[in-house]
């Protein structure tokens, strides 16, 4: 395309309407080639951005549902100690009171 753009420029002619007519196709070729290239690069780039977000919120949502698993057990743990250190005495004196009754 620039050569025949250049042809036309050394050659100190006036264009002709076939000549313009001519460029003018090839220009729009070029320009839906090239506008069809960056698209698909767009697309590609778009889409692997894209895949790269979903998986770095995937693997932060595994990490927070850990934290928060980890954090209920914890407090289920804590609760089962505290009901356990508040029954205990109470099923022991219940079972000093059966001793003492069975004298």
């Amino acid at each position: 395309m620039k050569q025949k753009i250049n042809k036309l420029i050394n050659q100190n002619d006036y264009a002709t309407k076939k000549d313009l007519k001519n460029l003018e196709t090839g220009l729009k070729k070029e320009i839906k080639s090239s506008e069809k290239r960056l698209e698909d690069r767009f697309d590609s780039k778009l889409a692997k951005r894209l895949t790269d977000s979903q998986n770095a919120f995937r693997i932060e949502m595994r990490h927070e549902f850990s934290v928060m698993k980890d954090d209920i057990l914890a407090g289920m743990s804590k609760f089962t100690n505290l009901i356990l250190t508040a029954i205990d005495p109470l099923i022991k004196d219940l079972e000093t009171r059966k001793q003492d009754e069975c004298r």
